[in-house]
């Protein structure tokens, strides 16, 4: 995945709380059979628990939640990206 600043984005919202991976694997936003899968769209109310998109591995498919309610401010992940466990996909303020 492309590297950011997070300076950058807490200057922007300083209030905002990252969405971090649970684990290493392949970024999926929303698994549709019907449409193409998309990100979260910035503005989305998500609720603390929330489940805002998952992470394929080798063993199975782990949850990427919230940890507040608010709403979707930035989201730095795309569909299909790698990523490592504790990397930043998005902010939620």
């Amino acid at each position: 995945m492309p590297k950011f600043s997070i300076e950058e984005y807490l200057s922007r919202y300083p209030k905002a709380t990252p969405v971090q991976c649970p684990v290493k694997g392949q970024l999926l936003w929303e698994v549709d059979v019907d449409d193409a899968s998309a990100a979260p769209v910035v503005g989305r109310k998500v609720k603390a628990g929330e489940v805002v998109g998952h992470v394929q591995t080798y063993y199975g498919i782990e949850d990427v939640v919230s940890a507040v309610d608010g709403l979707v401010v930035a989201v730095l992940g795309k569909q299909g990206d790698a990523v490592e466990k504790g990397e930043i996909v998005a902010f939620v303020q």
